[in-house]
């Protein structure tokens, strides 16, 4: 989380904050009562995602995003990044399409994302 692990960041995201909860962990590079992330802690959220991730899949980024930087910080770390092809002229895929030119694996559906981390089914 961008914020501290003990509180949603928004209260809109309380309920899936609780979901989230009651089948795993929720986790920050922030202190407990850390309430309002400033940009740097979405960095920060990047580098633990990379971090823990076996591999991650990136749906839609543009060349400026914090996904993009998550998907780079992944690659630097030796994990697989998959991306969901998206349209040419969507500005909100152009970074995602240029991962994909450059430096990931085309995922089209579950199974592909799955075969990321060898997993299959």
């Amino acid at each position: 989380m961008a914020g501290g692990a003990a509180i949603a960041a928004l209260r809109q995201h309380d309920r899936l904050y609780r979901s989230v909860l009651e089948r795993g962990v929720a986790v920050s590079e922030m202190p407990a009562g850390f309430r309002s992330p400033r940009r740097w802690c979405f960095l920060a959220r990047g580098r633990v995602i990379a971090g823990l991730a076996d591999a991650v899949v990136v749906v839609e980024a543009g060349v400026r995003s914090g996904t993009m930087l998550t998907a780079e910080l992944a690659l630097q770390m030796g994990r697989e990044v998959g991306v969901v092809p998206g349209r040419v002229a969507d500005e909100s895929a152009s970074g995602s399409n240029e991962l994909l030119r450059d430096a990931a694996q085309v995922v089209l559906g579950v199974r592909e994302a799955l075969g990321l981390v060898g997993r299959t089914g």
